[in-house]
């Protein structure tokens, strides 16, 4: 498996999908910014599992997660851990999967009785 995602085949001159196809047997994709379509597209070449978007079609299996809980969970055992600072980084502060993430990490500080700090 090589780690190439399809935002880096796009981009790469001369690389359509049914060449991809002669060259992989599936594809495991996190989705990223890559429109639906797009996917939907490459799937109908190229079998393809997609990570972090519910997505269905031809040769198109999708993962989803519940960004929140996982947040909340892996906070939540450091705060049990005794932990009390706890960093939060995330990706683009105003994509969904960050805020997410976000709301759940404050969730489980404010359980905790921990500030949040910006």
């Amino acid at each position: 498996m090589a780690p190439v995602t399809l935002e880096m085949v796009a981009q790469a001159s001369g690389v359509s999908p049914s060449t991809m196809s002669r060259r992989v047997d599936g594809l495991i994709v996190l989705a990223g910014r890559l429109p639906n379509a797009a996917l939907q597209a490459y799937a109908k070449v190229v079998p393809m599992v997609v990570v972090g978007r519910e997505l269905s079609g031809p040769g198109l299996f999708s993962l989803g997660f519940d960004n929140r809980t996982g947040a909340h969970l892996a906070t939540r055992h450091l705060t049990e851990a005794g932990h009390r600072r706890i960093a939060f980084i995330s990706g683009e502060p105003n994509h969904a999967d960050a805020l997410d993430r976000l709301a759940g990490y404050q969730q489980a500080l404010d359980e905790a009785g921990i500030a949040h700090d910006p």
